[in-house]
């Protein structure tokens, strides 16, 4: 038998544990430096990422809703009185087709304003003629009528528009011994009927 000291023949187990805690540890550490790299690396991808994402949500955001405000500002500023305003969107899709639409409504609304002024004018001007007219009618009918013993002679004018054809006299001829009476009516309206009437009125007297 050999007697020898414990610690003598534990020394190289206890340098062994020694050297598997240092290395355990080495090891340890060399894997959370590892771990912090590669989260590093992970947020630096998600954050190119990310920032990717955003830039290419605003640019796709930012060319679809341009053509929508192209509209709207469009809309507002034919909204204005500014009919000759065009709206350039060249998309390929509907927003395109609606810009083509609202640029030929602004082109049909020119062209009804522009005919529509035109018929104001002509309109007024007939109005005009047919104020003229009126006033030369009125002028021709007598405004009192002879009164004849045991008759009664009354006359009621009410044309159907502003200006009638319809035309009458009444005056006494040959020393008033006689009347002339007329009732006539002359085709159209205007001031060439009622100026044709006026002549008519004072050949009428004239040769009676």
């Amino acid at each position: 038998g050999i007697v020898r000291p414990a610690a003598a023949v534990l020394k190289p187990a206890y340098a062994l544990e020694q050297e598997i805690i240092r290395n355990g540890k080495m090891t340890e550490q060399e894997v959370e430096d590892q771990r912090a790299k590669i989260r590093s690396v992970m947020i630096v991808l998600f954050t190119s990422a990310l920032g990717m994402t955003l830039l290419t949500a605003f640019a796709l955001a930012k060319k679809i809703t341009r053509p929508i405000v192209m509209l709207h500002q469009g809309v507002n500023i034919v909204g204005q009185g500014h009919l000759n305003h065009q709206i350039e969107v060249d998309t390929g899709d509907e927003l395109d087709d609606l810009a083509h639409a609202f640029n030929a409504m602004t082109n049909d609304l020119q062209r009804y304003i522009k005919n529509l002024e035109i018929t104001t004018a002509a309109k007024k001007k007939i109005e005009t003629e047919l104020d003229i007219a009126r006033g030369i009618q009125a002028g021709l009918l007598p405004q009192t009528l002879p009164q004849l013993p045991a008759w009664e002679i009354e006359a009621y004018f009410c044309p159907a528009r502003q200006v009638a054809g319809d035309f009458y006299d009444m005056f006494p001829i040959e020393d008033g011994k006689k009347f002339f009476f007329v009732v006539a009516d002359v085709c159209d309206k205007g001031v060439g009927p009622a100026m044709f009437a006026a002549i008519i009125r004072t050949l009428l007297r004239a040769f009676s």
